[in-house]
């Protein structure tokens, strides 16, 4: 490798004195999950798929990213964390509570939990810097969004919060969670 100092005209000579510093950062990711710093300052990352943040292990597909590959929610009263950035864009929905024509031009990420029959459950979405639309359904599978709709809420500006609160079926069942 050559580095090359010259000055910038071709017109006129542009020459004198300098100092210069470099510094050298290798790598270092052996032994290291996808998440871990890989000793220059960024994430070592995978070579195919994508880094699951919570395992540090590189996966075909993100938690979350399908209906098929739902994060499990498992503990009601506890803050979950998620980026849609990796994700890819899955699902949208034409009219569903109080939003209609949403999500088909972004990325989202799907959470699931088992509920219980007639149980109401409020769910409050915090972005980061975006605006997000929060919707739910009760279904075994995400193939009809708008016919198994529980609730939808886009109400928040960018960066504001989402919250909807929605009620299980009478024999509760999968609650989808987009």
């Amino acid at each position: 490798s050559y580095l090359i100092v010259d000055g910038y005209s071709n017109a006129s000579d542009y020459s004198g004195g300098y100092s210069m510093f470099i510094e050298e950062c290798v790598t270092t990711c052996e032994n290291k999950g996808c998440n871990e710093d890989n000793g220059c300052g960024t994430a070592c990352g995978c070579t195919a798929g994508f880094c699951d943040p919570a395992s540090g292990e590189c996966v075909d597909q993100l938690p979350g990213n399908t209906c098929d590959a739902a994060s499990p929610i498992t503990d009601f009263g506890t803050t979950y964390f998620g980026d849609t950035t990796d994700a890819t864009n899955d699902y949208s929905f034409d009219n569903c509570g109080a939003a209609s024509g949403k999500g088909g031009a972004s990325n989202d990420q799907v959470w699931s939990f088992e509920s219980e029959p007639g149980a109401t459950y409020t769910i409050t979405l915090d972005p980061v810097g975006w605006d997000p639309v929060l919707y739910a359904i009760a279904a075994s599978d995400c193939s009809n969004i708008d016919g198994t709709c529980l609730d939808a809420t886009d109400s928040g500006a960018s960066g504001g919060d989402e919250t909807i609160t929605i009620t299980a079926p009478a024999d509760g069942g999968t609650i989808f969670v987009f």
